[in-house]
């Protein structure tokens, strides 16, 4: 048997698969109608971020800051991500930009302080939620720490402007809502900061400043294993870092210091109980969970990565940050949850770091969910039960490796499917917006689920891989509980939709290779198909919908020379024959489409068209009120790389998923949804 050769599944879906030369200017098929516009519905940027710094305000609320350069050639941006599930996902918060660059994040109790360039701090009272800016003296032009050991005695240091060594101490006794110069001198640069108690603090450069009155600093005479930087859980227990002794552990509040481990020097450190603590110095973690006594070594392996934050909420729940490498883009936002107990770490969901958003389903105006991916390649599901305004982050069954596509009957029935990760096709099921998850009986002989079609809560058909590397049609009539599988003729090596007017009516549509294009349909429920005939020249068909019993729309693309141009394949006789439209404009490629009504369609893809001169290529989506017939170019706003996907309710509404662009040049990353009107 052939191995089959699919494109790019269903998150990139054809139009990924790569830019294509200049379409020619075809012309046939577009109608005159007045287009609608489509607009940005929620958009989610790449995750370019240098995370700095992590602190928490509750044993699953944590604030870290950094900044983006996604902004290049111009200055970066600060940034905030905030969680409120322990780390389970972190969301974007708009922070003023008073400083460029956020490098250090502290929180006690409701106030938190983040400071970074500048001679500013942002403030929030209430845990990072919202921030407005504080000024500081004059005399400190960069925050590098911030230490608030009670909820209204905070310290800030760091380095006044010029070339030369500058280092700055300012004091708050109101929580920072106002702050007071208390060091200032020319030979000191300052960049860790630590309090053993409310009042005893020290500060480190190139030497040591104490206080212990938590006004006046001096000089301090501390000992070859003092720590530069240290955190103390109990009163009487401390671990820090020292240059000289890597980490050191002091028994008696920080009087008196001893090596513990001196093979690692931490940059960063934190204690979730008096046992329990969690370090880095920029690429392994060290853990400890009997008071720093001994410590264990686990090193992360995310290509380019760098550690430079720890804050640790509770004894068995720590939260590290940084930035590294993923899906083939440097400098992301890594957030890594760790447990000290087990010394595991996974990386942790941030909601604007989604790649791509490749499946959208509509089953009300107001209720949609989307398929998509983050940064590390992992399956997720949003929903929106507010029209987009705002949007949660659905779990999936943790056996489900490979997410093709999701789709809901109705607001609370919703099926996903795919492959789990014994390898066996999935379809899992949810009868309560994602609140809980059942599997449905896939025959052992599917090996992927790629496509699935509901006329009701209960009624559904898919499309998949045999484990023999054929196709087959699945059906359910109990809403996904369970599946019968039928191969289909073994002149398609891929399947890409499904739709059945009745309940004994069907049309699927696919592949034989990259290059041609398949169509089948039974009139017998499934218990037989047959070959479908095709116009030569089209390639592979998907995106199938059937306004109509006798009316059936494909997506698809014929060569033109040495350029690809989008088609739409057409079927009058419920998918018996079918006849070719060409699509309106330079659209190069096509990958969905949806009806809203018997003759009013929207399908979606890729165009040659150029955006700007950084983003030669756009996407694209086009209309038709004529059943398919004729297609009108619809508006599309900048910086959208490519749809694939669009799900249209009875009403009109319609939602299409995709990926945006932005500079440098055509990078396809940062997941997009659109809306339409």
């Amino acid at each position: 048997m052939p191995a089959h050769s699919r494109p790019p599944r269903a998150l990139a879906g054809a139009l990924v698969a790569g830019l294509l030369a200049s379409a020619a200017l075809l012309a046939c098929g577009v109608a005159s109608a007045a287009p609608r516009a489509w607009s940005v519905l929620a958009s989610f940027p790449p995750p370019i971020a240098y995370v700095a710094s992590v602190s928490c305000f509750s044993v699953s609320g944590c604030v870290a800051v950094g900044w983006s350069s996604a902004t290049y050639p111009l200055a970066p941006v600060p940034i905030e991500l905030r969680t409120i599930d322990g780390g389970g996902l972190w969301s974007p918060v708009a922070v003023p930009k008073g400083a460029t660059t956020l490098a250090t994040v502290t929180c006690n109790g409701a106030v938190c302080l983040a400071g970074g360039d500048g001679s500013v701090l942002v403030r929030s009272t209430d845990d990072g939620l919202t921030w407005n800016v504080v000024a500081l003296p004059s005399a400190i032009a960069t925050v590098t720490a911030i230490a608030c050991p009670t909820t209204t005695s905070c310290f800030a240091e760091g380095r006044g402007s010029g070339a030369s060594p500058n280092g700055v101490i300012v004091g708050s006794s109101d929580g920072g809502a106002t702050w007071s110069l208390q060091f200032d001198e020319t030979t000191t640069d300052l960049h860790s900061l630590w309090c053993a108690t409310a009042t005893t603090c020290f500060a480190y450069g190139t030497s040591i400043l104490a206080t212990t009155d938590g006004s006046t600093w001096g000089a301090y005479a501390a000992g070859a294993s003092f720590p530069t930087l240290a955190v103390c859980p109990s009163i009487t227990v401390c671990v820090g870092s020292s240059p000289s002794a890597g980490i050191v552990r002091s028994s008696d509040g920080g009087a008196t210091w001893s090596m513990s481990d001196g093979a690692v020097v931490p940059t960063a450190l934190a204690c979730g109980s008096a046992t329990s603590c969690v370090g880095t110095d920029g690429a392994n973690l060290v853990l400890t969970t009997d008071s720093g006594a001994s410590w264990s070594e686990v090193s992360p392996t995310y290509p380019s990565q760098r550690l430079l934050g720890v804050a640790c909420p509770s004894a068995d729940g720590c939260q590290v940050v940084g930035y590294a490498t993923a899906d083939a883009y440097p400098d992301r936002a890594l957030m890594l949850d760790v447990v000290p107990s087990t010394q595991s770490f996974t990386p942790e969901r941030v909601s604007n770091a989604i790649d791509a958003a490749g499946s959208a389903s509509c089953p009300s105006p107001s209720v949609c969910v989307v398929g998509a991916v983050d940064a590390y390649g992992n399956s997720m599901l949003l929903r929106t039960p507010s029209a987009g305004t705002s949007w949660v982050d659905l779990g999936l069954p943790a056996t489900l490796a490979q997410e093709d596509q999701a789709v809901c009957a109705t607001p609370s029935d919703c099926l996903v499917i795919g492959s789990d990760t014994d390898g066996q096709g999935a379809a899992w099921r949810t009868t309560n917006a994602g609140v809980t998850w059942s599997a449905g009986a896939v025959p052992v002989s599917v090996g992927e689920v790629n496509r699935v079609w509901c006329a009701s809560a209960t009624r559904c058909w898919a499309t998949a891989y045999l484990t023999n590397s054929w196709t087959a049609v699945l059906s359910s009539a109990n809403g996904g509980r369970s599946w019968t599988a039928k191969a289909l003729p073994h002149t398609a090596t891929d399947l890409f939709g499904v739709v059945c007017a009745t309940r004994t009516d069907c049309v699927a549509v696919g592949g034989r290779g990259a290059s041609v294009g398949v169509a089948f349909l039974t009139t017998n429920g499934g218990r037989t198909w047959r070959t479908s005939r095709v116009p030569a020249g089209l390639r592979p068909l998907s995106g199938l919908a059937c306004p109509s019993a006798k009316v059936c729309l494909a997506a698809s693309s014929v060569r033109r020379g040495a350029a690809t141009h989008g088609v739409i394949a057409r079927s009058t006789d419920g998918g018996a024959t079918w006849t070719t439209v060409v699509a309106p404009g330079a659209t190069a490629l096509l990958d969905a489409i949806s009806c809203w009504s018997a003759s009013a369609c929207e399908a979606v893809g890729q165009t040659t068209a150029a955006q700007d001169t950084l983003n030669p290529t756009a996407a694209s989506a086009i209309a038709t009120t004529t059943a398919g017939r004729t297609w009108t170019a619809q508006s599309i706003p900048k910086d959208q790389w490519a749809l694939t996907s669009v799900s249209c309710t009875r009403s009109g509404e319609c939602l299409a998923a995709g990926i945006g662009s932005y500079a440098p040049p055509n990078l396809p990353t940062g997941a997009t949804i659109l809306r339409l009107p």
